[in-house]
């Protein structure tokens, strides 16, 4: 299913307070990702591109482990600036935000050493596209770095037949990006987190925006239903389970 953008910036943005809360697995994928790029890229990026800056949770890790001169952020969520410039700047980088759909946002050519991306790509309605313009937008030998998730992510959640997005096999998304650039890593795993019961994963998912799919709201009958199937499939001990299935990308524009 595409994700319908409006929607996504709605649920996203009235995620934003408890946000950092509540994504543990999308913050130790930033940390994650930061590691892998100071195995093959370095630390030093005179300027980098950050696509869907959300609360920050990457920004920080930069910022904090790299040494970079410049950021220039984006995010649907133009509340997001505000949060992230403050991090940035008290670190040292000087920082610029630009809201909005980076599918449609227009890139200025061979400006960044860095783009780097957390939990973002499997949002996007044209991958293969936006890779080429980011190829356009990375100075020569410059790094791509990205974090995305595969067709295991929240697959209790589809099986119960709610609406789920297309994830793309790593594999997939690998060939996407070859195109373009020569990958120096890739990676993938699974997480699964445990949660009290069926209502608890929609709270979670609620409070991360990753409930940015659906506009029809949840009758009685319905939440019933979903939290009996889910329980029974997918319920051991008390406990349901809720899967992530991260990807890590790090690839040098050819």
């Amino acid at each position: 299913m595409s994700p319908d953008k409006e929607l996504v910036r709605d649920r996203f943005g009235r995620s934003l307070a408890g946000y950092d809360g509540e994504a543990a697995v999308q913050r130790g994928m930033a940390v994650g990702l930061v590691e892998e790029i100071l195995s093959h890229g370095g630390d030093g990026f005179d300027s980098a591109l950050e696509i869907g800056c959300g609360t920050g949770l990457l920004s920080r890790e930069m910022v904090r482990r790299l040494r970079l001169r410049k950021i220039v952020a984006n995010d649907l969520v133009a509340e997001c600036g505000p949060r992230v410039e403050g991090a940035v700047q008290l670190a040292g980088a000087a920082f610029s935000f630009h809201p909005g759909d980076i599918e449609r946002l227009d890139l200025p050519p061979a400006a960044f050493d860095l783009v780097a991306s957390n939990a973002v790509f499997h949002w996007l309605d044209d991958p293969a596209g936006l890779l080429e313009r980011l190829a356009a937008t990375l100075r020569a030998g410059g790094l791509l770095a990205f974090t995305t998730f595969g067709p295991d992510n929240l697959r209790e959640v589809a099986a119960v037949g709610r609406t789920g997005l297309r994830y793309r096999p790593i594999d997939e998304m690998a060939a996407l990006v070859e195109r373009r650039y020569r990958i120096l890593h890739r990676r993938e795993s699974r997480e699964v987190l445990r949660f009290s019961s069926p209502r608890q994963v929609l709270e979670h998912l609620r409070r991360t925006g990753a409930n940015g799919l659906e506009r029809t709201g949840w009758t009685r009958g319905v939440l019933r239903a979903f939290e009996g199937e889910y329980r029974e499939r997918f319920g051991k001990s008390g406990e349901v389970t809720l899967t992530y299935h991260p990807m890590f990308f790090v690839a040098r524009h050819k």
